[in-house]
């Protein structure tokens, strides 16, 4: 199996992921040009000994209106989705000749319905679907030419454009209701169609369109997979998403070919005057998250399944029930949330301000020190932000090599490391108790022994009563900061817009301390789920981040209702995460970062 992409580092990406290294070679190249096309189809040709099928997968997938569609986006496209499939068939047809070959094209319904805002893609997909009869008429009965023309896919690519609506599930919902099978299809559905007609039991086959929809199912559509025995050598273009997106129906191929040829060309083409990250590529980037599998079962409330139990150092010294799983996950770009789509932290959650450190900065492995006037400087910022009354109660700093040289804070605790699970910091219980907590004297483990007196409490508790008994609102927000001198390029912080996240996601996870019980929320992966970063975070920004807000509609209603329920009230928190950013140089600074977590209250 030869694999193809525009970079070496992408394609040895493949090969290591893929997991099948004895049967595969590189093959990197451009597919936008003819030239590149003939170049990567003879590398391809002579590491396999021949080309017995092709599949044209290569393209892009632009979202843009008519007026923001100009002549370089209809280039991009065109290269990408159109000419890839001309000139690499035309590449390999000496082989494809000789070996009485195959070749797939990927269309797409597109291809033969219109829809709004991607006319440019509408038009390439239907040049594929044209350009698969011109050749099947043309170059019978040598060689065989058939397409797919899937609908809309449900990975993380199809919700994509769900998540543009003001209720993506409700959007999914009615996309899926015109659907026979009132679902639409997997990754594994559409690859069963590319199988097929690859395979010796389409052999009477050529010219014909699969539609890969539940309207329009034919019996050939869902045939098992080709036996290992029916083909030799097959070359696949991939590129609808990078190529590790593409690693989860690529080992079927694999095991039902012998050799085969993957090429990944996607295109970073993204519409003009946009507003928000809807297209992959500077826009966004596959990161690697980790959620609790699907074997937990959901809760709201403690019920002693999945906890841990941690020292006075902020270490974890054993699990119950923490079982996790690695998901691959589209992160938006922020900072390119402009004008209306801005996140806000009453709306999504997070938002981030330009806040440089006040003059003479913060030596921040003093903890006195931070306590004493950095602690100042969050509660500013955050009361500039929402308006409330603001006591800041508590901090973090994390480094993955701070966390493995066991480097110990000046007067504090040990650096913590990078948390690599999708998580909010309180819950139902949780948040109200920890509003409880800051209203009866610090104990020995709270950084606020610092500044208080013995005896005193943060917040009084007169103030915090109307919080607790519901005639008031208390809001829980860290203050995250890059504290490096190079901006964040390791580990970086993701973010889930908090009305993409539903009750039923969510599990209690239990932490056991020597003389309380904390709890955060762990949560089970949902294609709803929409993340987003801010690339490069310097020293000079700060990153407010929605811990808990009283006022949301999960909050209020005690879980029966998500955030999304009420689109008029704030949301509740934000689920966040370190994830790995596998675009990241090799030899990047770590990260070193600090998280204050400040309390609001509102009258």
């Amino acid at each position: 199996m030869a694999i193809n992409g525009r970079s070496t580092e992408a394609v040895m990406d493949a090969i290591k992921s893929i997991g099948k290294p004895e049967r595969t070679t590189a093959a990197p190249g451009d597919l936008s040009t003819a030239t590149g096309c003939e170049r990567v189809v003879a590398s391809a040709a002579e590491a396999l000994g021949g080309i017995d099928i092709l599949i044209n997968n290569a393209g892009t997938y632009p979202i843009a209106t008519i007026d923001d569609s100009d002549e370089a986006l209809w280039d991009q496209t065109l290269n990408a989705n159109v000419k890839s499939a001309f000139f690499c068939s035309r590449a390999a047809l000496a082989a494809l000749r000789k070996s009485n070959g195959v070749i797939v094209n990927h269309s797409s319904i597109a291809g033969i319905m219109g829809f709004a805002n991607i006319s440019v893609y509408c038009a390439s997909k239907a040049a594929v679907a044209n350009l698969t009869r011109s050749m099947a008429m043309e170059l019978a009965p040598d060689v065989r030419v058939n397409c797919v023309c899937p609908t809309t896919v449900d990975n993380d690519m199809g919700w994509q454009g769900f998540n543009r609506a003001d209720d993506p599930q409700a959007a999914y919902d009615a996309f899926a209701a015109g659907s026979k099978m009132k679902r639409l299809p997997t990754n594994d559905d559409v690859v069963e169609a590319f199988a097929f007609l690859a395979s010796d039991r389409a052999s009477f086959m050529t010219g014909a369109h699969c539609r890969s929809t539940a309207a329009s199912l034919r019996a050939h559509e869902i045939e098992r997979p080709l036996p290992r025995s029916g083909v030799r050598r097959v070359m696949v273009g991939t590129g609808k998403r990078p190529i590790r997106s593409s690693q989860r129906w690529l080992p079927l191929v694999i095991e039902t070919v012998d050799r085969t040829l993957i090429t990944s060309q996607h295109s970073k083409v993204a519409s003009m005057n946009t507003t928000s990250a809807q297209c992959l590529g500077d826009e966004s980037r596959p990161g690697t998250f980790h959620y609790l599998d699907a074997t937990a079962r959901p809760s709201l409330y403690r019920n002693g399944a999945v906890l841990t139990r941690r020292d006075p150092d902020g270490s974890d010294g054993g699990t119950e029930g923490v079982y996790l799983e690695e998901r691959e996950i589209t992160v938006h770009n922020a900072r390119l949330m402009t004008g209306d789509k801005h996140p806000t932290v009453a709306r999504n959650g997070f938002d981030l301000l330009t806040r440089p450190l006040a003059r003479g900065g913060i030596d921040f492995f003093d903890q006195h020190q931070v306590v004493r006037e950095y602690y100042i400087q969050c509660a500013r910022i955050v009361q500039e932000s929402t308006g409330g009354q603001v006591f800041a109660f508590d901090h973090n700093i994390r480094s993955a090599s701070g966390k493995s040289n066991r480097r110990r804070i000046s007067g504090g605790q040990q650096v913590q490391g990078p948390a690599h699970v999708a998580h909010g910091d309180y819950t139902l219980t949780g948040a109200p108790q920890r509003l409880r907590d800051l209203t009866k004297p610090a104990t020995g483990n709270d950084t606020l022994c610092a500044i208080l007196d013995e005896g005193q409490a943060l917040i009084a508790p007169e103030m915090a009563q109307g919080a607790l008994d519901g005639s008031g609102r208390f809001v829980i927000i860290n203050v995250w900061r890059n504290i490096a001198e190079e901006p964040v390029a390791t580990h970086p912080m993701a973010l889930a817009d908090g009305q993409s996240v539903e009750p039923e996601d969510l599990v209690v996870f239990e932490i056991h301390y020597r003389d309380r019980i904390g709890e955060n929320y762990f949560c089970k992966h949902s294609p709803r789920h929409r993340w987003y970063f801010y690339p490069d975070m310097t020293s000079d920004e700060a990153l407010l981040i929605k811990q808990w807000d009283s006022a949301g509609a999960l909050a209020r209603s005690g879980g029966a209702e998500g955030d999304a329920s009420d689109r008029q009230a704030p949301c509740t928190f934000s689920l966040h995460s370190a994830f790995e950013d596998r675009s990241a140089p090799p030899d990047a600074p770590d990260r070193w970062s600090i998280e204050v977590r400040c309390m609001v209250l509102f009258d």
